[in-house]
């Protein structure tokens, strides 16, 4: 109750309400919002007894925020997995058939370079024979032949070099492109994934509450046909009595003449909140 009555103090110095004010029918703007704010608060009351009657998320048949988002999660992951697996496969089957070919290349780039070296071998030693038989195995004439044999010899190696070098720096680039694709693909996913899943998530949530909302309103009507016919409960006779000793509360602060014009400006809501017995006490009280 003091915390209540500190509320509306509140509500009334917040729109500045002049408590010494003579008898003036004519209610001020200032009057009407705090009068309005007042109401909001009863409102409240009224709202916080209705909970206490109609149902939650989290209770029997109403999943939680958090269990939306697992089912969302368990509807949608699936599908994610696939695309990751699928995208995934078929990025490490072209790596595979890559490094197959690059495994390829070097074993030829090698072989190549054995057969070139053979064949210099072979090359030089005829050229031993034949400048043996010739007399000029010490000659310049054969040391220049040599030279020039593996001189040749170099620059084919060279150029093979080159050759497989350029192919193997292409098929690493082609792994690099699988790679940047396969990681440009898992990355929209993510991003499809998340949208969907905000999507679905907000949807759950929409079904749940039309659900929710449907049923309490059903409770509150049916709860409502009930103290009609039976009367209020007790608990819902607290709630009007507290809703009542509020609205005094901020009503008697006033000068008469203002509290039963901002009554009567606002009848229509503190009836319906309180209730008639209550609503024309209220009223009595500034008559």
């Amino acid at each position: 109750m003091t915390n209540l009555s500190h509320a509306t103090e509140k509500i009334l110095k917040m729109f500045k309400i002049d408590l010494k004010k003579e008898k003036d029918p004519v209610l001020t703007y200032e009057e009407r919002r705090a009068n309005s704010a007042l109401t909001e608060m009863l409102r409240e009351i009224e709202r916080n007894y209705q909970s206490t009657l109609t149902k939650k998320a989290g209770d029997s048949g109403y999943s939680t925020n958090e269990q939306l988002l697992e089912k969302a999660e368990s509807e949608l992951i699936r599908g994610l997995t696939e695309r990751v697996d699928k995208a995934s496969s078929t990025a490490e089957g072209k790596l595979e058939k890559i490094s197959v070919k690059q495994s390829e290349a070097e074993i030829s780039e090698k072989a190549e370079l054995d057969r070139l070296q053979s064949q210099l071998e072979n090359l030089l030693n005829k050229q031993a024979n034949s400048m043996v038989k010739q007399g000029l195995a010490r000659s310049t004439i054969f040391s220049e032949g040599v030279n020039a044999l593996e001189s040749a010899n170099a620059k084919n190696a060279e150029n093979l070099n080159l050759k497989y070098s350029l192919k193997i720096e292409g098929l690493t680039l082609e792994a690099e492109r699988v790679k940047y694709e396969l990681d440009s693909a898992l990355k929209s996913y993510e991003i499809k994934y998340a949208s969907d899943l905000e999507k679905r998530y907000q949807n759950l949530i929409k079904e749940r509450d039309t659900l929710l909302d449907r049923e309490n309103a059903q409770i509150l009507k049916d709860a409502n046909e009930r103290s009609k016919k039976y009367g209020p409960t007790r608990a819902e006779q607290n709630s009007r009595q507290e809703i009542y000793n509020t609205a005094y509360g901020f009503y008697s602060q006033l000068d008469k003449p203002t509290a039963r014009a901002l009554i009567k400006n606002n009848y229509g809501a503190l009836h319906g909140l309180m209730g008639a017995e209550l609503a024309q006490k209220l009223l009595k009280q500034f008559g």
